[in-house]
């Protein structure tokens, strides 16, 4: 598995487009229309197995005052706790950090692809081809865009997490998934987790590309290029290629 070193993450950082499939909704023109993404906790993935890599539980009492000292507290304090703790507090914070939904308390996730062409993602996110692949690029709004490819694992590589000694834990639990996604070559984008919120602002230049599905009604065609009109936006169309059964990105 990747490191999560600052150096890591500015190399491995993914600065070009990436693309997010939709339907065609009441959401997606809400999106299109007032410049914001939903960011979403973890739990509401599709996958029933994102973000929940077991965490290690053979952590010493020194480890686990080494993850608070990191997160600003005093040492001398955090070990007389430990120390003093009737039910020990290193059981109590291990059964916290095993809880299913451990990674909602941190942070809101949007998922991006590296591709605008994958015949799964039309059929799956885009409404059986009847929605769009909306195109941003990174380079014109990092701070929104500052993603990382997801990495791929079987799932007898899947790896023990320890929260306490490992610092990089929750960005490992984040950015792994199983092997069985790898189709949708993801990118993700995450925020801190700020209370309630999880719509945030784009800046409008970053959506670059709009890419319609081959099925996509004439009517709802006509409502996307209405609320674009005037921005700098390309439009682009999916057509099937028989008999080699990919598909081409073309311009509308």
């Amino acid at each position: 598995m990747r490191n999560y070193d600052l150096e890591t993450l500015k190399r491995e950082a993914h600065a070009g487009m990436i693309y997010k499939y939709r339907a065609l909704n009441e959401d997606t023109y809400n999106t299109l229309e007032e410049n914001h993404l939903w960011f979403a906790a973890p739990s509401e993935f599709n996958d029933a197995f994102d973000c929940q890599i077991p965490f290690a539980s053979d952590s010493s009492l020194a480890s686990i005052a080494d993850y608070f000292v990191r997160s600003g507290y005093d040492r001398s304090h955090i070990e007389k706790i430990l120390r003093t703790q009737s039910t020990p507090l290193e059981d109590l914070l291990r059964k916290h950090h095993s809880q299913p939904n451990f990674a909602d308390d941190f942070v809101r996730v949007c998922c991006f692809s590296k591709r605008n062409d994958i015949k799964l993602m039309w059929s799956h996110y885009a409404d059986k081809y009847k929605g769009i692949c909306m195109g941003f690029d990174a380079a014109k709004d990092p701070k929104t865009f500052a993603g990382l490819p997801v990495e791929y694992v079987d799932g007898a590589e899947f790896p023990r997490l320890d929260i306490f000694s490992d610092e990089y834990a929750l960005q490992r639990l984040i950015f792994t998934k199983s092997s069985d996604w790898k189709h949708e070559e993801e990118v993700r984008v995450c925020n801190v987790r700020e209370g309630d919120k999880q719509l945030y602002k784009f800046k409008p230049e970053s959506l670059t590309h709009i890419i319609f599905g081959s099925k996509v009604s004439k009517e709802n065609i006509d409502r996307v290029l209405e609320i674009v009109k005037g921005r700098d936006v390309k439009l682009q169309k999916i057509q099937l290629a028989p008999p080699s059964l990919e598909l081409k990105v073309l311009d509308f």
